[in-house]
């Protein structure tokens, strides 16, 4: 991955991880479809008006990055039906 592109992808993780912080706009679960070594985390939030997944760990460090990407169609209607409070 460039550095730019690698740069671009912890600064739009690290914001949504603040907002699964805060609780405000992000929505998050544990994602238990297989037995992981370390508890992993699935936050659906909006990214420039489209509903992305990040998927990461929390280790004492800090937040480790496993993946950010649009949602699918399912996931997206799943975050806005539980994060429908907030659009109101």
């Amino acid at each position: 991955m460039r550095p730019s592109a690698e740069r671009t992808l912890r600064t739009t993780a690290s914001t949504l991880w603040a907002a699964r912080q805060s609780g405000t706009t992000s929505r998050s679960r544990e994602d238990v479809r297989r037995t992981y070594a370390e508890k992993r985390l699935v936050t659906f939030g909006l990214l420039e008006g489209e509903a992305v997944v990040l998927v990461y760990t929390e280790p004492r460090k800090g937040p480790h990055i496993i993946s950010l990407r649009k949602a699918e169609k399912h996931e997206a209607r799943y975050y806005f039906e539980i994060a429908k409070d907030y659009f109101k």
